[in-house]
Parts: structure tokens; sequence; C-alpha cells
């Protein structure tokens, strides 16, 4: 789970690319542009406007969590949910 000191949705995500949705929901629910977010984020507008569109699979864990730093976001663990 992401959590966040910010108004974000803080439902679990789905099975398939849970940090993937959190991550994008977190984006779409910031009220940032991608340019403010990619500033804040050390990285080109293009890598999340492409990403966010489905033009772009994989933006890499190394920008994923820069851009979860600009939002403010870190992940926890949620008690019983390892396996």
């Amino acid at each position: 789970m992401v959590a966040s000191d910010s108004p974000v949705d803080h439902r679990p995500a789905g099975r398939t690319g849970g940090l993937v949705d959190a991550l994008k929901r977190a984006i779409t629910k910031s009220g940032l542009t991608h340019y403010a977010i990619a500033k804040s984020a050390e990285c080109y507008t293009s890598q999340i406007d492409r990403w966010m569109s489905g033009k772009r699979r994989d933006i890499g864990l190394e920008t994923a969590g820069r851009i979860a730093t600009a939002l403010g976001l870190h992940l926890v663990a949620i008690k019983g949910s390892e396996k």
C-alpha cells in the first residue's frame, strides 16, 4: 500500500500492478501537472505523459521512486498482507 500526507486514495491496489496502479492514481489525484511532478522528481515530463497514457509500459523503479517521493508518498506494509 502507498501512504501519503496528501489526500490520495488509500484503497489497496488490484492484484495486477498494485504499485503501478497506486502510483498512477496518486498522480491523477494529486492535482499537479505532469510538468510539476517531473520537475520535482528530476525526470522528463514526456516519461510521465507516455507512461500515464499507456504509450510507455514501464518507467523504471528508480523513476517511480522519485515520482512517489515528489508526491509525498512512501511504502508501508499492511499487517497480514505479507505472503
